[in-house]
């Protein structure tokens, strides 16, 4: 698909109530015509998840199974650190173990630990991926069909053989019950071409996302069929071969990213069947389409083929995982050179939940777990204790080497807050663009237009100020549009620098703005402290600088911040996504959307290009072309500023230092206990 075709698709899909791109734009945009007069207006929609179309309301669907877990009365109290024993403390567990159900943190660990997928992020490469279940995979000359050579000989805990058919099923499964709104429905996209989110998409009166009554009550049983049996073609397994074929819609370069997440994951058909679930027959499928969370026979229970199994879990309260006897893994086999290999080193993991912040610090600090997540407050205190710091793999000593704990540094979640310029704002009636002219009374229509003003905004944007306010004790991060270890163009130009700042307006407007001035408001959604503070701080050093840049800042209630947007009165406006993995095509995909463009207007040869480098990212065959398409698409946008990514906090995890192996890995999203081991723990 070239950039023209990427956008004209982009333009027949201008309702993103759902994954969009791969990530979530919270503010959709009514869109105008090209000589400024607003055509019909779209339904304006705000979403803050993956928050799907509306249905109407109909009964509730029927429960197949309802699985009630009484939590213990007592749970049992935690203890120091013995050794083959890790324990942790969380704020939650899971909300379930079904990973067609699982997109919480929590339950990605379990699933991540006890099942397996067919790939497995590389620590030491990002972007790359390393044979998991898959030993080896091929990509046919289209890229439109990839196939994945089985690991022979590999077990499930309960002793089963793993099949080609299991792995199908487990994906197939996958699509067919994921209610939309969960992240197993970006698969849909690459196969389909599906951005509901649903596999009912283009069904009579679809998508029914997730209302298995309104599906059951509008289609016949054959109706039914059709879904079910695409999805079966699509996704093919081939016992005698020992392989797995996916037949994609158009090449899709993030798909392995997709297939290493914990949620793809492989179970075993004849055990989830035997547990009351679907069967892999088409005529029965519908009766486990758009399960709730937590509903379902396999959201208490879980087996896979993981170096961990798991003993029990007691909802509220606590999980254990014990090594898998059976794990097929040999010492002569590790995953990456001198990766882990073999049986587990840990023999039991305990997983509590603690809610109260103060508890958490008090067991990391008293040794009696191995890492704990802390609060703001107690992260201070965690720093005096750190006497190790660690940023990867490149460890230095902490300001007090002796103490036991070590912080790791991780990269920032994946979640944005851009400003985006409005490159030609209409100007009659506007409330916030004071007189419309250039006259130290307002701004004109163009005056984003002008890249000497968008980079003054940038420079002016104090990054410093806004994380100090808004998340005391983090670690700055780099200014990158890219997942960590993908950001190839040089060093982010615009940190704040007051100089800078000046001498850039100075140059806008033919040097009109120093003597002229100007006067404009940065509305935000009243009660979002981010943009609160994002809006006050670039009004604050813009009047530092000239007391005629007059910057006001006003809170309006959503709907009214709602409709000016809409009706592309903001001269920026506040964008808000969330990328539903460490993929570069899902970070930056949000913000070249057709409504996002709308709204901005930049210029047709800036959109045609970025709509080309987005496309060329995703067709790339090799992770070397990948890498250049972005590599040129950031630095494209950093010559061209249409929008200002607002900083990001870095992460930033406290454990004891008896515990090895623990390293952030952005793109597993979830620890790998595995991989860990302890180095002088007590009895």
């Amino acid at each position: 698909m070239n950039g023209r075709a990427l956008l004209a698709w982009m333009r027949r899909n201008r309702l993103l109530t759902a994954l969009l791109g791969g990530g979530l734009l919270l503010l959709v945009f009514m869109l105008v015509n090209s000589s400024g007069e607003q055509e019909a207006p779209m339904r304006v929609v705000e979403v803050t998840r993956l928050v799907p179309v509306t249905v109407p309301a109909s009964p509730a669907p029927e429960v197949t199974r309802v699985v009630v877990v009484t939590p213990t009365p007592e749970p049992v109290p935690i203890v120091n650190n013995t050794p083959g024993t890790l324990q942790q403390a969380v704020v939650s567990g899971p909300l379930t173990l079904d990973p067609a159900q699982a997109g919480d943190p929590a339950g990605a660990i379990v699933l991540r630990n006890v099942l397996e997928t067919l790939v497995y992020p590389d620590p030491l490469a990002p972007g790359d991926f390393l044979p998991l279940l898959a030993t080896d995979w091929e990509v046919d000359e289209q890229g439109l069909q990839v196939t994945f050579d089985l690991r022979r000989g590999v077990r499930f805990s309960n002793g089963a053989m793993l099949t080609a058919g299991d792995v199908a099923y487990s994906l197939q499964r996958l699509l067919l019950q994921s209610e939309a709104g969960r992240p197993q429905a970006i698969l849909l996209e690459p196969l389909f071409g599906f951005r509901s989110g649903d596999v009912t998409e283009g069904m009579l009166d679809g998508p029914y996302l997730g209302n298995r009554a309104a599906l059951m009550e509008n289609t016949t049983e054959q109706e039914r069929v059709e879904p079910c049996e695409r999805v079966q073609a699509a996704i093919l397994a081939d016992e005698d071969e020992g392989t797995v074929t996916i037949v994609l819609a158009e090449p899709w370069a993030p798909l392995l990213a997709i297939l290493s997440q914990p949620w793809t994951g492989v179970i075993s058909r004849e055990w989830a069947a035997a547990r009351g679930d679907w069967d892999g027959s088409c005529a029965n499928w519908s009766n486990w389409y758009g399960q709730s969370t937590g509903e379902g026979p396999l959201s208490t229970t879980i087996l896979g083929t993981g170096p961990y199994v798991l003993d029990h879990w007691t909802p509220g309260s606590e999980y254990v995982l014990r090594a898998n006897p059976r794990y097929w893994r040999s010492d002569q086999n590790p995953m990456w050179p001198d990766g882990p290999a073999g049986p587990p080193s840990l023999e039991t993991v305990r997983v509590v939940e603690v809610t109260d912040d103060a508890l958490r610090w008090e067991l990391l600090r008293d040794g009696n777990v191995a890492t704990a997540p802390l609060s703001a407050p107690a992260r201070l205190l965690a720093e005096q204790l750190s006497g190790e710091l660690c940023d990867g793999a490149v460890c230095i000593p902490g300001p007090a080497p002796a103490e036991p704990l070590r912080r790791m540094s991780g990269p920032p979640a994946p979640e944005f807050l851009a400003l985006a310029f409005n490159f030609n704002i209409p100007v009659a009636g506007n409330p916030f663009v004071g007189s419309g002219e250039l006259d130290g009374e307002g701004i004109p229509a163009a005056f984003f237009a002008d890249l000497h003003v968008r980079r003054a905004f940038a420079f002016c944007f104090d990054e410093a100020a806004y994380l100090g306010a808004e998340v005391a004790g983090t670690v700055a991060p780099g200014g990158t549009l890219l997942p960590p270890g993908w950001a190839t163009a040089p060093g982010y130009p615009y940190l704040y620098d007051r100089q800078s700042c000046d001498d850039e307006l100075l140059l806008a407007w033919e040097n009109q703005l120093p003597a002229t001035g100007f006067r404009l408001q940065i509305p935000y959604l009243a009660g979002d402290e981010q943009q609160h503070v994002a809006a006050t701080l670039l009004q604050a050093r813009l009047q530092e600088i000239n007391a005629g840049y007059q910057v006001e800042t006003v809170g309006l209630p959503a709907e009214t911040y709602r409709q000016a947007l809409a009706n592309r009165q903001l001269p920026i406006a506040f964008v808000r996504w969330e990328a539903p993995l460490f993929d570069p095509h899902y970070y930056v995909a949000p913000l070249l959307t057709s409504d996002l463009e709308q709204f901005q207007r930049p210029p047709a040869e800036l959109q045609e290009r970025m709509g080309e480098l987005l496309a060329g990212g995703l067709s790339a065959t090799t992770l070397e072309e990948r890498r250049e398409q972005y590599r040129l698409l950031e630095a494209l946008w950093q010559a061209e500023l249409p929008f200002l990514p607002l900083p990001r906090p870095a992460t930033a995890t406290y454990q004891q230092r008896w515990l090895v192996g623990w390293l952030p890995h952005p793109e597993a999203a979830a620890p790998y206990y595995y991989a860990y081991a302890q180095q002088g723990a007590t009895d």
